[in-house]
């Protein structure tokens, strides 16, 4: 889970900027992460409590729904608003996504490997951000960046 979505993650990342100059949406782009800033801000809040009252299947399903369209949304943006809207659905669930993420794998371990299984988390997070550039660039130079996303 969290390799694919750490690779899909790093497309936005890397490749926003130059998505805009593709799509002529640049001033766009330039905002797309101050909307992500406060979605994510915002979505700790709000959504904090949800895989507490319906457990974490429940929480996570939805998100990876939100994200796929989200991403999808963003490969087909022609507005500002769909480059906004697309910067805040994403904003609150990749927040959302990372903190349930950690809480399962805390969950599967006990107590004296909690550093360990943080610490793997977060390394593989790390890896699928190192490693996700070099892949997506790949495709995004064989089928444009519109299909990439």
């Amino acid at each position: 889970m969290v390799l694919v979505f750490g690779i899909s993650y790093s497309s936005l990342l890397t490749f926003t900027s130059v998505y805009g100059e593709y799509t002529h949406l640049e001033s766009a782009m330039i905002n797309f992460y101050l909307v992500e800033a406060v979605a994510t801000f915002l979505s700790r809040s709000v959504l904090a409590k949800v895989p507490d009252r319906y457990g974490d299947n429940i929480a996570l399903v939805p998100c990876f729904v939100i994200y796929t369209v989200s991403l999808f949304a963003f490969s087909v943006a022609d507005s500002a608003f769909y480059v906004y809207f697309c910067g805040a659905a994403m904003g609150f669930i990749i927040a959302y996504m990372n903190a349930v993420g950690q809480s399962i794998a805390i969950r599967k371990v006990g107590p004296e490997k909690y550093s360990s299984c943080i610490s793997t988390f977060l390394n593989s997070y790390d890896l699928a951000l190192a490693i996700g550039p070099i892949m997506l660039g790949l495709i995004a130079d064989s089928y444009g960046y519109s299909d990439m996303y």
